[in-house]
């Protein structure tokens, strides 16, 4: 298989997407969150989504201004 490709559950996934991906999920520190937000920005994400514990509203700040809907401290489940 080429760089940048793996096989998950007998699938191939891509690891640089194609097509921009449609929420970027957040379950890193969230000292982190700031540079997860630039590159949800540089791929054409809609969605910057950080889960149960993570807050950083610089992070926040930065995908709003970029059109982004934010979802913050937030289990995508419930």
């Amino acid at each position: 298989m080429g760089r940048g490709h793996r096989r998950a559950l007998g699938q191939q996934v891509h690891l640089r997407p194609r097509h921009g991906l449609e929420i970027v999920d957040v379950f890193r520190p969230s000292r982190e969150a700031p540079a997860i937000a630039r590159q949800a920005i540089e791929i054409g994400a809609k969605v910057l989504w950080m889960q149960l514990g993570v807050i950083n509203e610089e992070a926040a700040r930065m995908a709003r201004e970029a059109g982004l809907a934010v979802v913050m401290d937030r289990c995508c489940k419930t």
